[in-house]
């Protein structure tokens, strides 16, 4: 993860690491 790109666009890369998020979860569940 490149967590000092995030700093610059944080709103942008709070929500791509959720979707990240939800999509693991969702994959963990299903296998």
């Amino acid at each position: 993860m490149v967590i000092d790109e995030c700093w610059k666009m944080e709103c942008f890369c709070l929500h791509e690491y959720n979707i990240q998020l939800l999509k693991h979860e969702r994959f963990r569940r299903m296998g």
